[in-house]
């Protein structure tokens, strides 16, 4: 496997992976997550954890997207 070229960036993909950061967004965690908020949602009585559920895990593909992308425009592989 490619080393990334810098130590920070090295460093960033370490934590992640420590982090399981990109579990987050897959499809069982996040039906895991989803069904619990609406459970919440049903015995309040409204949607607004299930929205505010929806927006996090929207927002954290975005990052997480985002963070690929630089990972792999940083990437040795591309010289």
């Amino acid at each position: 496997a490619a080393e990334p070229r810098s130590s920070g960036m090295a460093l960033a993909r370490r934590a992640a992976a420590a982090l399981k950061f990109h579990r987050l967004i897959l499809g069982i965690e996040a039906s895991l997550l989803i069904l619990v908020l609406a459970v919440v949602d049903q015995a309040r009585g409204d949607l607004f954890f299930t929205r505010l559920g929806t927006a996090v895990l929207a927002g954290i593909a975005l990052v997480q997207t985002l963070l690929h992308l630089v990972s792999i425009l940083a990437s040795s592989r591309l010289r």
